[in-house]
């Protein structure tokens, strides 16, 4: 026998149309399994009824927000060590890398960051103007079309950054490798 509207009906908040409510009876006078759901629900039903409500111990509130205070001061501290860790890698990374190349290249190579940095900002700009235009464009109901564009934009714009400066990166470990490869032939 198939159960599965009736035990769904047997459950539902919602009321059943005359005919469901027909079909529901005809279907229990046959199916003890069916029966034994609908006199567990009711009894279920009206435990929750009578029930009351839990009280909280005293000091339960005060203990939880405290609880989660200290909680979120480890976390700050922790997210504290690993910036100051990964400061202090980056400075140690960096001092090594000044010793290795010279003060020279050093000079050389930061002119080059800047120069850079300021391509990139100018590239910034740009797609920040496009993305003006577009918003420009887009219809004025079009408040969801909207957020999903400049959601794509953003994206774009990340993932274009992230490739744009692990490009540079690449190019500048390329090319201080090359250097230092045609140093160590002419020596």
């Amino acid at each position: 026998m198939k159960h599965l509207p009736f035990s769904e009906w047997i459950v539902s908040d919602e009321p059943l149309t005359e005919a469901q409510a027909t079909e529901l009876a005809h279907h229990l006078a046959g199916c003890p399994q069916c029966g034994r759901q609908q006199q567990a629900w009711a009894e279920v039903q009206l435990l929750l009824t009578r029930s009351t409500a839990a009280v909280a111990p005293a000091g339960f509130s005060a203990r939880f927000v405290g609880r989660l205070a200290a909680r979120r001061r480890v976390r700050h501290q922790r997210q504290i060590w690993v910036t100051f860790g990964a400061i202090l890698a980056g400075s140690v990374a960096l001092a090594i890398a000044l010793l290795y190349a010279g003060a020279a290249g050093l000079a050389e190579g930061a002119g080059q960051l800047v120069k850079q940095l300021v391509v990139l900002r100018a590239a910034l700009a740009s797609v920040v103007d496009v993305i003006g235009h577009g918003v420009r464009v887009l219809p004025p109901g079009g408040v969801t079309l909207w957020r999903y564009s400049l959601l794509v934009a953003l994206t774009g714009l990340g993932v274009a950054t992230y490739l744009g400066l692990g490009g540079l990166w690449a190019a500048a470990v390329y090319r201080f490798a090359s250097r230092q490869s045609r140093m160590g032939d002419t020596q």
